[in-house]
């Protein structure tokens, strides 16, 4: 049954949504104020909620971001900009550095974050450097729709002082021949690793996968920063210098690090975690072969250095589907 809107009705949408201005027709009301009231809800919620009511929403801010600030006109900014910038305590960067009352530059990217979640002037959200120093700030203002000039335009002071939050145990790197991988699956995989809380993501080479390039890992330290941001996160998910060979992981496996391979017939991955000695180990990697898997040798040599198998299942899994299978067992067990 069609559903209309009574005068009264939308006297209340136009004075709570603002709805004069999304001209919200009288035919279409029954779909499209659900979608207003979700969309107000989220846009809202922040401000609503207090810092120790809800996880703020969390940007990235580089170590390299410029500190001389420049806020208002050209004529008389370097006198607030010096004020805004006094707090800075020490002289190398990092959020721990800031002190209450200091202003920050947010850089372009970021802003686009913050955009997205719906932060107006006032809102309260955290800075971080991805080293676990986070700090919580509130908007102060953004310019960068009307000036091109600067690289970043927008400031955020600082309202509460810098925290630290500790890197989460057990910091596992996974460790996937995801060279071969096309159409955006690698780029997903990545993603899914920084918001399942691994450690450090590291591509692996082998007989099926010979190749990773240099572009991709450079494409895959963004998405993995943007992914960090969602999740909340205080540390950004780290990268192997370069790929890893098996003898690498073999080497890894024969040192007594705890190394776990995903491989069909492997023994179930639920009862390997019970066991403390991968339940209870503080750091481990993870591994996951290509599609086509380790060629017979290549794996032998894995489990005679000392690594495990782990089985997933009955099902084939593809090697991202494989990967976030194993990380998320090992995020359940170190949760419990």
């Amino acid at each position: 049954m069609a559903t209309t809107t009574t005068p009264h009705m939308h006297m209340w949408l136009r004075r709570t949504f603002k709805a004069t201005a999304m001209k919200v027709p009288y035919a279409q009301h029954n779909a499209h104020v659900k979608r207003i009231h979700m969309s107000s809800f989220l846009a809202f919620s922040y401000k609503s909620l207090g810092a120790s009511d809800a996880n703020l929403p969390r940007v990235y801010v580089d170590l390299g971001d410029n500190m001389d600030v420049v806020v208002g006109d050209d004529d008389d900014a370097s006198g607030q900009a010096s004020r805004l910038t006094s707090g800075l305590q020490g002289g190398a960067f990092s959020v721990a550095s800031y002190a209450v009352g200091a202003a920050v530059p947010i850089s372009r990217d970021a802003t686009k974050h913050l955009r997205a979640l719906r932060i107006r002037q006032g809102d309260p959200f955290d800075i971080c450097d991805g080293l676990g120093n986070v700090a919580t700030c509130t908007l102060m203002h953004d310019d960068s729709a009307n000036n091109k000039r600067r690289q970043q335009d927008t400031l955020a002071i600082v309202q509460q002082a810098p925290r630290h939050e500790p890197p989460p145990t057990p910091a596992w790197t996974l460790a996937v021949a995801c060279g071969s991988l096309k159409g955006g699956r690698a780029d997903w995989l990545v993603e899914k690793t920084a918001e399942l809380g691994a450690a450090t993501f590291a591509p692996v080479t082998c007989h099926r996968s010979s190749n990773v390039y240099d572009g991709r890992i450079t494409r895959w330290k963004r998405l993995a920063r943007a992914a960090s941001e969602q999740s909340l996160r205080a540390h950004s998910l780290n990268f192997s210098d370069q790929p890893l060979d098996v003898r690498d992981l073999a080497a890894l496996a024969s040192s007594g690090k705890p190394v776990l391979v995903a491989a069909a017939g492997g023994e179930r991955a639920v009862d390997i975690f019970r066991d403390e000695k991968y339940g209870g180990a503080s750091e481990g990697v993870l591994v996951v072969g290509p599609e086509g898997d380790f060629t017979p040798d290549e794996l032998n040599l894995l489990l005679q250095s000392g690594a495990q198998a782990v089985g997933l299942g009955p099902s084939r899994l593809r090697v991202e589907s494989a990967a976030v299978a194993l990380l998320s067992v090992a995020r359940v067990f170190a949760m419990s």
